[in-house]
């Protein structure tokens, strides 16, 4: 047991040296592209290429301010530059300055020659604006259909709902409260993997530390859980929490929680946890998610406690179905996780290793509606053979976004 969990952190180590390699190495690029942009608008202060490469490689650096000032001196020399606008337009609503996007971006799509996707791009940016002005957001996901899962537990209905409610805390800065919902509910399998119900509420302000809608940001929040699994029992958590996300460029974010909170259920327990991982878009439509995180509960009279250890490696990607404004994007994710987890208790106690993998399709139907297909697998091996288990999971969901 001590060899797998051995392995499954270098494993781990492995993947996050490697595509943390792979993340500070693009930095050195960028940066070092941006250096050698502004070495160009230095030694031609008026070369429109010059100065299109020197933004565009601030931009990337999440550098915005020098961006808008070289972009803004660009328009003034070239007022039709249709791909400097562009650009500005970005960097301004990077920086929450929202009318003044939206102007520049009305501005591009009057142009003449704009393709059916430059024009469906800057409506996307538009119609994100307009809902950045509104003082309160709501947005999420419901679906419903059938759950399947191997063995005797068959087959069952499944819910899933995913809610998310911003509030502008106003100012110059891009703060808001945010609130999360996240709804999970099947009628088979014998645990939480597999069945009974999960409801999880976050919610906190979200406060920007440089004053950019991208950029460094703290989350402190307040969060309760309730689980239900497919044995009746169920277990409730009371937790307060630190959040920090931290997009050093357009393709590397790096972030990290810390919570402790109180456990009840068959047993009261006070817990604690940390994660800490990074986001990698090695382009526009992909991006790896790295996670490394540890927690540990301990019942109140200290007769037993549990450490789990674990490593989380997801992907997300996009594609789309067909081309010009009626493409229709199809979502697909996937997912690896290492876990070890570690009971004592007394007398005896156990060691679990537990591995997992899943992928899911989701493809839009009509307007809001889609179809999700998804497949996963959970593996528990445990040092005592009663709780050794292999449960494969099969789900089909059509729901609606709003």
């Amino acid at each position: 047991m001590r060899d797998f969990l051995r392995a499954a952190q270098a494993t781990a180590l492995g993947v996050f040296l490697c595509v943390g390699g792979a993340a500070q190495a693009d930095l050195a690029d960028l940066d070092a592209e941006r250096e050698a942009a502004f070495q160009a608008v230095y030694a031609a202060p008026g070369d429109p290429a010059a100065m299109m490469r020197y933004a565009r490689a601030a931009i990337a650096m999440r550098d915005i301010e020098p961006a808008v000032a070289t972009l803004e001196r660009l328009l003034d020399i070239a007022p039709a530059h249709v791909a400097a606008r562009t650009e500005l337009a970005v960097a301004y609503f990077a920086l929450g300055s929202n009318e003044i996007a939206a102007h520049h971006f009305r501005i591009v799509r009057a142009a003449p020659g704009q393709s059916a996707a430059a024009q469906a791009e800057i409506d996307d940016y538009l119609a994100r604006i307009a809902r950045r002005g509104a003082r309160d957001q709501l947005s999420g996901s419901v679906g419903l259909g059938v759950s399947a899962v191997g063995g005797e537990d068959g087959i069952g209905g499944a819910l899933q709902l995913d809610l998310r409610w911003l509030r502008d805390l106003g100012g110059a800065n891009a703060n808001h409260w945010q609130t999360d919902l996240l709804a999970r509910a099947t009628r088979s399998g014998a645990d939480t993997a597999s069945g009974g119900a999960v409801l999880a509420l976050r919610t906190g302000p979200v406060l920007s530390l440089d004053g950019l809608a991208y950029g460094a940001k703290l989350r402190p929040y307040v969060a309760a859980d309730f689980s239900r699994d497919g044995d009746g029992e169920d277990e409730t958590a009371l937790r307060l929490g630190l959040l920090y996300m931290n997009a050093h460029s357009a393709r590397l974010t790096s972030f990290a929680d810390l919570n402790i909170g109180r456990v009840a259920g068959e047993d009261d327990a006070r817990s604690w946890s940390a994660l800490a991982g990074i986001t990698f878009r090695p382009t526009a439509r992909t991006a790896l998610r790295l996670t490394l995180r540890r927690s540990h509960a301990e019942r109140d009279d200290a007769a037993s406690s549990r450490l789990t250890t674990g490593a989380r490696a997801a992907l997300d990607h996009s594609l789309s179905l067909g081309s010009g404004p009626g493409a229709r994007p199809v979502r697909l994710t996937g997912f690896v996780q290492l876990d070890q987890i570690d009971y004592f208790e007394t007398p005896g106690g156990r060691e679990d290793r537990l591995s997992a993998a899943g992928l899911s399709v989701r493809t839009p139907l009509r307007g809001d509606l889609f179809v999700e297909a998804s497949a996963r697998r959970v593996e528990r091996d445990s040092s005592l053979s009663a709780h050794d288990d292999i449960t494969p999971v099969f789900g089909l969901l059509i729901g609606r976004t709003f």
